[in-house]
């Protein structure tokens, strides 16, 4: 798996989650790097980066847990790959087609259904109504990994990953191209 498709598929809430950090609703959190006493680090998921404005450190979800787990850069690759499937072991091997690197579709498939279950428990954290649901049933949603499918859950999707999604019957694609779930 390449550092490219690592980053596509394992999004900075994700790695926040796994640590137990969690960013305020502006995206600040305590910067874990250093002793801080006010929020400094901010989290822009929309490019799964962070940046802190008190200790400088910056990155990707890589750059993340390296500096979280205070390890070398093959190690956090590796710690990433398993946060986006630990169930799934990746194999070092990979298919050559044309002297590209092919992904096997078995890959593909769980990586892509692994997104949607990410951003369906992400979804949860953004929408009200579906935490009320969610008390009013006296269901503990983080306890519970459960998610909410929102309409705005494709607009967080890339095209690579919805084309991915729509190879594995995940998605349907419109007459107008516009992709539904199914």
């Amino acid at each position: 798996m390449q550092i490219t498709q690592i980053k596509q598929y394992l999004d900075i809430l994700t790695v926040l989650t796994h640590y137990g950090l969690k960013p305020d609703r502006n995206g600040m959190l305590l910067c874990p790097f250093h002793d801080d006493h006010t929020p400094s680090l901010k989290i822009y998921p929309k490019t799964n980066t962070f940046n802190c404005f008190g200790c400088g450190a910056s990155g990707d979800v890589i750059e993340f847990i390296q500096l979280k787990e205070k390890t070398t850069k093959h190690q956090a690759i590796e710690k990433a790959k398993a946060l986006i499937n630990p169930a799934y072991t990746i194999t070092q091997k990979t298919m050559k087609q044309n002297s590209q690197d092919v992904q096997p579709a078995e890959f593909t498939r769980i990586a892509t259904l692994t997104k949607y279950l990410q951003s369906c428990k992400a979804g949860i954290e953004r929408s009200k109504p579906a935490q009320e649901y969610c008390t009013k049933r006296n269901l503990n949603y983080n306890k519970l990994n459960i998610g909410f499918n929102g309409a705005a859950l494709l607009s967080r999707w890339n095209d690579k990953l919805k084309e991915s999604a729509v190879g594995i019957g995940l998605l349907s694609k419109l007459p107008n191209g516009v992709t539904n779930f199914e």
